[in-house]
């Protein structure tokens, strides 16, 4: 695998100090999963996969890991990195140039050049058979789906807590003995916190949450929370403590049956693909160039691909659809030659009809998007392989997660934070607050289109991208991979893109769950995550 620092030691552009291409070097690494683990001193080894350094005396040693177990950092042995028999030897040395390069005689599976990837539920996405309309809401439907979430939050939690919820009350009447209840959150002018019932939990009804003696919270505008306390007198319901929330279960790999051992790259870059000055989509032919000489088996472009915020598409001679086919299209034809490709539109999109979230996927033949082509709704579960379910939303849900959060002397990180409010509320988009700049399409009409995680499982690796700055994390005890890999342009400058390097040791499920079938098995798969600089 060649090394990510150096693509080549090729250059952006020109060297004129006007041009946002300037001298920056392409693949410039910025952060890693493993970054926050790594002494600064070093750089990161980027023909491992994921890994951790250990100085004895004076001596780097590295350590492959499975990464959905972070805790086995304490408990792995110094390994080889080879087809999993311990055939493979693999040294690495420090230079005095502070380069690692790899001496040893490692075998490796060679890259896969036939991954499978399929959109998950593609049929219901597509727009011929929506039944939902978007600009035809009205308010009992958006109610009734919020209802729905809550209720369905309540049945998991008791089903989580059997042992210690029998029975969930109702928040609006008085209770001077401590009880359990379920509602989301409601945050009124001046951060003032109020819990809405459903009506089968509540009659609907919505009542002042003071959090004031708890030590520590998190709750933004829509969260589904289990909380215990009393209402002494029926106007305010006084919090003692915040349950976590259940946390849907992960997918199981290869649940068809045995799973083949595989070695991938994905790709991933994000839209505005232009800058501001031009409509030439300079970043994106930069990253079709990286991609083409990198040859990972996936890439995912996630939109904005024409954007509406873009300062000079008002009056560009073109219109959003003819830019799409002239410029965009023939990268495409080049990227899916010997990859698979996929599309994601954005709401920001103008080549995209809807403008609401979800999205259908993309017109293909009116866009001239090549048949080899994935068009892919918004968002999108895709199964690689059978056995690595990769989910990818093009909106901004950080962003509004970070607007919207009330908080309280809350410890570790406010990214990995914000990022776990996804999966822990088992929905894409769990903001429910006014301002939001795009429609949301509440009615259950729109359940079609996946808006939440699909089947109520945590994907292996989710993409989102945000206008906060790039990041990469494994959540939830390591079972899931999540990537801001920030986007291609940041306006006047060029901006970033990722890549994630993923093995999958292969596995026969059936197997091992008829050897236990209540034994908890540990995962086969191994990720590298990183994010570049153009």
């Amino acid at each position: 695998m060649s090394n990510y620092s150096d693509f080549g030691g090729r250059k952006y552009g020109n060297n004129n100090s006007n041009s946002s291409f300037g001298s920056r070097r392409r693949g410039q690494i910025v952060k890693s999963i493993l970054g926050d683990n790594l002494p600064s001193s070093l750089p990161i080894p980027t023909n491992l996969f994921n890994t951790q350094y250990e100085r004895k005396g004076g001596k780097v040693e590295f350590k492959v890991f499975t990464s959905y177990n972070v805790e086995s950092f304490t408990e792995s042995k110094t390994q080889s990195i080879g087809d999993g028999d311990g055939a493979g030897d693999s040294r690495v040395n420090r230079s005095g140039d502070n380069t690692i390069e790899n001496t040893g005689n490692t075998k490796r599976k060679a890259k896969t050049t036939d991954i499978k990837a399929v959109i998950l539920s593609l049929s219901s996405n597509s727009a011929n058979n929506a039944a939902y309309r978007y600009m035809m809401e009205n308010i009992a439907d958006k109610l009734a789906v919020l209802d729905h979430y809550t209720d369905n939050f309540a049945v998991m939690t008791k089903a989580r807590y059997s042992e210690l919820i029998t029975t969930l009350s109702n928040p609006s009447y008085p209770h001077q003995e401590p009880v359990y209840i379920v509602g989301r959150i409601h945050v009124s002018g001046g951060k003032a916190v109020e819990l809405v019932s459903s009506r089968r939990l509540g009659n609907g009804k919505s009542i002042p949450l003071d959090l004031s003696n708890l030590d520590s919270y998190s709750v933004f505008p829509g969260m589904n929370v289990c909380v215990l306390g009393t209402n002494l007198n029926g106007s305010m319901f006084t919090a003692q403590k915040l349950l976590p929330p259940p946390i849907p279960t992960s997918i199981t790999p290869g649940k068809n049956g045995a799973v083949a051992a595989f070695d991938t790259e994905i790709m991933v870059g994000c839209g505005p693909f232009t800058l501001n000055s031009d409509l030439s989509f300079g970043p994106l032919v930069e990253f079709v160039d990286v991609a083409l000489e990198k040859n990972p088996a996936v890439v995912v472009l996630v939109g904005p691909f024409v954007s509406q915020s873009h300062p000079l598409i008002a009056s560009a001679p073109i219109s959003p659809s003819e830019c799409f086919t002239t410029i965009i299209s023939p990268l495409l034809h080049r990227l899916c030659e010997s990859r698979k490709v996929i599309l994601v539109p954005s709401v920001d999109d103008l080549v995209s009809p809807y403008f609401c979230f979800p999205q259908p996927p993309l017109d293909s033949a009116g866009l001239k998007i090549p048949n080899d082509v994935l068009v892919a709704p918004n968002p999108a579960h895709i199964l690689i392989n059978d056995s690595v379910l990769v989910t990818v939303c093009s909106n901004d849900v950080l962003m509004n997660l970070s607007a919207t959060e009330v908080s309280k002397n809350c410890a570790g990180s406010r990214l990995d934070r914000l990022a776990s409010f996804i999966l822990e509320q088992g929905s894409l988009f769990p903001v429910s607050s006014s301002n939001i700049s795009y429609s949301l399409a509440n009615s259950l009409l729109a359940s079609g289109f996946n808006f939440n995680l699909i089947d109520e499982q945590l994907p292996n690796i989710l993409i989102t991208p945000s206008a906060l700055k790039p990041f990469c994390s494994t959540l939830v005890d390591g079972r899931t991979l999540f990537l801001n890999p920030g986007r291609l342009s940041l306006g006047s400058k060029l901006g970033f893109f990722a890549s994630i390097n993923l093995r999958h040791q292969g596995q026969d499920l059936s197997q091992k769950m008829d050897a236990d079938p209540d034994t908890t098995q540990s995962s086969p798969i191994e990720y590298a995550c990183q994010i570049f600089s153009q």
